[in-house]
């Protein structure tokens, strides 16, 4: 497997029965191997060819240049996340990659997306540098591959700098100690314009450029702001397990450098002159041990305060005599290594490149800025018009030189209907009114009337014709009748002729 003394033996082991495989291992997906860069090539030939089956299915649908935009970062761009934070591709596979989400995104269905100069292939508008910029700087909000690898890599030695005393911490601190050049001491040297040492692994090498290409800058600590004869605020045991306050309260040191009270039962050392001062820092705290008050408070913020809104927890970080890099006083990409997001420095590393433009980037049909305060407060400055206003003041002007026509004047000057208009508009749209609807018209009185006529009109019946069962008479015939002409005093004087005609 090309490891260690044993990598020129093939075959089983005679004494094990172990096969010597001739393949790269593969450790939680990362493959382990003495030709690592072999390996990390067919790792992301694989993971194109992936890209690349996915980037199919996704293409059958009609998406505009923002949703397609949308699924190259978070279905195609998804896939390297993971292995672009252990492994660094070589330039032509980084350039491939982003190839094959550049196409993704500037193939289109659409026929407003269609240009002459892609001469039918598809082409990013704008281009890969505009397009990556965010909304108000005029991109749109596309991919970087090569900006988010190296915020990836970055964000291990950002971690490496933040309190905790994890196992991989200080395997990594001991060997960027041991291969540090001749002009540094501690593992701080790669945080510096230090020269990188000839003997790093290539792994950590390639991590190491990230870092540099974006840009690293260390500032000296400020000068404290308490008199030198004030007692420490913070003080940790020998063991670095126990850190007190000036109150003389004693917590827990957790592995991830966070300050815990002493379980029930424990019994926490007695602090001594012996304990040094430490240097304990108000670090970010995870989001699953955030209280339901803090995260309220969080999701309550714009977006520009969330940074200011993140909750905190006292962390201790080192002795005052060994810190060796001090994250908030450390930045990669002008971020603190204290609030190091990815987000932040991928947009950081973006805005960076000398192939962007200035932002915000803005036609030059767009709108210009808001006019600017003169020097001398006298007033605002007259801003430049853009051809976008020209042409629609040009348009208000002629449109309100333009002849009305008949249904302009008729919807801007409405008539007033007559009564009688207003009476026939309302039978007309009973005409396909049903009979149990009709029965909601009518008015109290109308229905004390209904009934009158219908029982003079069964009285009728039944002298005409008393052997016969008498018809249905509703309501909704007279209240259609009435609708259409008919008025209660109508009914009634046929009804009362009627009835004197049964009586004789």
């Amino acid at each position: 497997m090309g490891l260690g003394r044993f990598a020129h033996l093939t075959g089983p082991c005679p004494h094990t029965g172990v096969p010597f495989t001739t393949g790269a291992v593969t450790h939680l997906g990362v493959p382990l191997s003495w030709d690592s860069d072999a390996a990390t090539a067919d790792l992301y030939t694989r993971r194109a060819r992936g890209m690349a089956f996915v980037a199919r299915l996704w293409a059958a649908l009609s998406l505009t240049l923002v949703g397609r935009v949308h699924i190259a970062k978070q279905v195609l761009a998804a896939k390297l996340a993971y292995h672009f934070s252990f492994l660094n591709p070589s330039p032509a596979q980084l350039k491939e990659l982003t190839d094959l989400v550049d196409h993704f995104a500037a193939r289109s269905m659409h026929a407003e997306d269609a240009s002459l100069v892609s001469h039918g292939n598809p082409l990013l508008l704008p281009k890969r540098e505009t397009a990556c910029l965010p909304y108000k700087d005029g991109g749109v909000n596309h991919v970087d591959l090569p900006a988010f690898l190296s915020a990836l890599q970055a964000k291990t030695f950002a971690l490496l700098a933040q309190p905790g005393r994890q196992p991989w911490k200080t395997l990594t601190r001991a060997l960027l100690t041991h291969v540090r050049p001749d002009s540094a001491t501690t593992w701080a040297w790669m945080y510096s314009d230090a020269p990188a040492p000839a003997g790093l692994p290539a792994r950590l090498a390639a991590a190491v450029g990230h870092v540099r290409s974006a840009g690293v800058e260390q500032h000296p600590p400020q000068p404290a702001t308490q008199p030198p004869a004030a007692p420490p605020q913070w003080r940790v045991s020998l063991d670095q397990l126990w850190v007190a306050n000036a109150a003389g309260a004693v917590s827990y040191v957790h592995y991830t450098g966070r300050l815990l009270e002493p379980g029930p039962g424990v019994l926490p050392p007695a602090v001594d002159g012996a304990w040094q001062p430490a240097c304990v820092l108000q670090h970010r705290k995870p989001r699953h041990l955030w209280t339901f008050e803090e995260r309220a408070a969080y999701d309550a913020a714009s977006p520009e305060e969330r940074a200011g809104a993140w909750p905190r927890a006292p962390y201790f970080l080192a002795p005052e005599a060994g810190v060796v890099v001090h994250p908030e006083h450390c930045r990669i990409a002008d971020v603190s290594l204290a609030d190091y997001t990815v987000r932040d420095v991928r947009r950081a590393i973006t805005a960076a490149n000398p192939a962007a433009p200035l932002a915000p980037a803005r036609p030059a049909a767009m709108p210009c800025p808001a006019p600017a305060q003169q020097a001398g407060g006298s007033g605002t400055q007259p801003a430049a018009q853009s051809r976008l206003a020209e042409r629609e003041a040009e348009w208000q002007r002629a449109a309100a030189q333009l002849t009305t026509t008949a249904a302009q004047h008729f919807h801007n000057n409405p008539v007033a209907l007559d009564p009688w208009l207003h009476r026939t508009s309302a039978a007309a749209g009973l005409q396909n009114t049903p009979a149990r609807e009709l029965q909601s018209y009518a008015s109290p009185s109308q229905h004390s009337a209904y009934a009158q006529a219908r029982t003079w009109l069964q009285q009728l019946w039944a002298c005409v014709a008393p052997q016969a069962a008498a018809p249905q008479v509703t309501d909704a015939g007279f209240m259609l009748g009435d609708r259409m002409g008919v008025h209660q005093t109508e009914l009634g004087e046929e009804a009362g002729k009627l009835r004197g005609t049964c009586s004789t």
